[in-house]
């Protein structure tokens, strides 16, 4: 076998095969300490900085070991790009055959015993309804994200697929048709399996037993967008007793041919007091703590009612489970009324407990606080080698916060590779001396718009604005529109990814958003030459969960702000500053409307982690750089 330098030198099989490649030292010194880690069955912590390549170099030391593998994105897009993309791409360029094969949670396949029940309502639904089982009768996967025939939203999604609290296992009617069966029986044989943060976590947790021996038969895990990995963890090992699923549970039973009459009065007594209980939760978007809701007297009592109304229904319900579908609906009854129990009785010191109202219902919500023990229950349940990677894994070099959230220890190699980015000649970190103090509310917003509108000019829009809170996404994307001649795109005006497209396509648009836009978001090339960040991430001391950490830190003896507030507030920055230069001949600047990143010792540790881009703090030289940047790509494409 060729030494795995060979393979990314500048006249190797990869130079050769693949258009635009070229060698970077990063991505073979991380291609061979990966190789090593998994000979060694090591566990290993990357952090590759934007353009090392990060994707090839895990991906080809896993294609030679010969190793049952399983990789693991947090987000879907990235799960079907190294499917569908990068995967076969090395497999050609290597000449080897590889057995491959993707998995996703219940919930991306078509259920043929769920869609036999579906009931469209309407003309257009029906067509919908009838288009999808074509599809299906003729692509054996039965992947929803396969088809492009329904609209993202499409209200039957959840009546043609299944969770693990539906599945009717293997008293299912259609177990020799199921989509997830067949998906598991491909994984089952491949050697390289990729799945998603969720479906990782469902296995280790155990909460789908259809995808219980994922672990135990894979040798090693390479956990990809591992900055989201712990807080993926946390939601599976902890649980959400929602209205969706109560009413989804109402559905169903509905749906029962015949009908269980018996269950008639207690189900709508259940559905009554699930009302009650929302118009008790505060109407506002922030988490409210559990502690805050049961001082409300009323709250209380609504949440009485509806534990009392769901026992009265498990009662009615074990009566009368003589069939599969009983059964699994009784089991979900179960559930449900053990979670309000366990909601209202979990200990502070172990579990944060809290609600959410939205338009459309609300979520009770449990989370372990530590989920590191979890995490080495992971590594225990599989023996090799766990290998975590992503852009952003340390705070100024250090990944101690890391450590701790995921239970490696100290001999676990925590390994940088930088960018091979020039950036000092590719970009600029604008922080205007002009802001002063930081504001709040709409009179900051505005402030930060002054300030960056130079910018917006000599760069002719190519803007993304990136908010910390959904209000200030709506100020900004107002002043935008009644001031500047570029065209505004919104977050919550249509779906995330076709606003990345429109942003792709016009090439002078203003793309205002919050969270979903900080990171994963890919846009190389010139479209986007500006990058405007309203204030440092910070989360709310206010929000329950951030603060019940902050407690549990202090009880340790240990400063909160430096472990708690500090590291995800850096790895936020990194992801949202790293959404400008995705390619070596990219430019543009990234503008900071919070001087505390100058004036505050926790700013030095914060620009100690964001890559080195010359800081500014006045606009001229910067607008500046914009304009000769401008200049230059347009001389070059004339």
């Amino acid at each position: 076998m060729q030494h795995i330098a060979e393979v990314f030198a500048s006249s190797g099989p990869l130079a050769t095969a693949l258009d635009g490649y070229r060698e970077r030292a990063g991505q073979l010194a991380m291609a061979e300490d990966l190789e090593q880690a998994l000979q060694r069955r090591e566990h290993l912590v990357a952090e590759a900085g934007t353009g090392v390549g990060k994707t090839f170099a895990y991906l080809v030391p896993v294609m030679r070991s010969g190793q049952r593998t399983i990789i693991a994105t947090h987000t879907r897009s990235l799960q079907d790009q190294l499917y569908f993309g990068d995967i076969p791409r090395l497999r050609r360029a290597l000449g080897q055959s590889l057995d491959l094969a993707l998995l996703k949670g219940r919930s991306n396949y078509y259920c043929h015993q769920r869609a036999d029940q579906a009931q469209a309502k309407n003309q257009s639904q029906a067509e919908e309804l009838a288009g999808l089982r074509l599809w299906v009768g003729s692509h054996d996967s039965g992947d929803l994200d396969q088809y492009d025939g329904l609209p993202a939203d499409w209200p039957l999604k959840s009546q043609v697929t299944s969770t693990a609290d539906n599945c009717l296992g293997l008293e299912c009617p259609f177990i020799d048709k199921c989509c997830v069966n067949k998906a598991r029986q491909r994984a089952a044989r491949a050697q390289v399996v990729v799945v998603n943060h969720h479906l990782l976590a469902a296995d280790l947790a155990l909460k789908d037993q259809g995808f219980g021996d994922l672990l135990a038969r894979a040798d090693n895990v390479i956990v990809d967008e591992a900055h989201k990995w712990p807080e993926v963890l946390g939601l599976f090992f902890g649980f959400t007793l929602s209205s969706y699923r109560l009413r989804d549970w109402y559905t169903d039973w509905q749906k029962l041919d015949p009908a269980w009459p018996e269950l008639a009065d207690p189900a709508d007594a259940v559905l009554q007091a699930l009302e009650q209980l929302q118009r008790s939760i505060p109407s506002r978007s922030e988490r409210v703590g559990r502690d805050e809701l049961l001082q409300d007297a009323r709250f209380s009592q609504r949440l009485e009612e509806l534990h009392q109304a769901l026992g009265k229904l498990v009662v009615t319900a074990e009566e009368g489970a003589d069939t599969p579908v009983r059964q699994q609906l009784l089991l979900r009854t179960l559930e449900l009324q053990n979670q309000a129990t366990d909601w209202q009785s979990a200990q502070d010191d172990q579990a944060v407990c809290w609600a959410q109202r939205s338009q459309r219902g609300f979520g009770l919500h449990a989370l372990p606080l530590d989920v590191s023990a979890l995490s080495r229950s992971g590594f225990a349940a599989q023996q090799g080698s766990w290998i975590f990677v992503s852009a952003t894994l340390s705070v100024n070099g250090d990944f101690q916060y890391l450590r701790d959230r995921l239970g490696l220890d100290e001999s676990t190699p925590c390994l940088r590779y930088p960018s091979p980015f020039d950036y000092p000649v590719q970009g600029r970190l604008y922080v205007p001396r002009a802001l002063g103090q930081t504001g709040h509310g709409i009179d900051h917003t505005k402030a930060v718009l002054k300030q960056a509108w130079p910018l917006l000019q000599a760069a002719d829009g190519g803007a993304f604005m990136l908010c910390t809170s959904l209000r200030a996404v709506q100020e900004a994307a107002e002043l935008l529109r009644n001031h500047g001649p570029w065209r505004v795109l919104e977050q919550g005006s249509e779906a995330n990814g076709l606003l990345l497209e429109r942003f792709k396509r016009d090439g002078h648009a203003v793309l205002v958003g919050a969270a979903s836009f900080w990171e994963g978001v890919d846009v190389p090339g010139d479209s986007l030459r500006l990058v405007i960040i309203d204030r440092l991430p910070f989360q709310s001391p206010a929000d329950p969960v951030h603060a019940a950490q902050r407690r549990r830190v202090e009880r340790l003896g240990q400063s909160a702000f430096t472990r708690v507030d500090l590291p995800p507030a850096a790895v936020a920055l990194q992801q949202a500053v790293g959404r400008l230069l995705r390619r070596e001949t990219d430019f543009g600047v990234v503008m900071i409307g919070d001087t505390r990143l100058v004036t505050k010792s926790y700013g030095r540790q914060l620009r100690a982690s964001l890559p080195p881009l010359p800081l500014e703090q006045d606009v001229e030289p910067v607008r500046r750089f914009l304009q000769e940047q401008m200049a230059m790509r347009d001389n070059s494409a004339a």
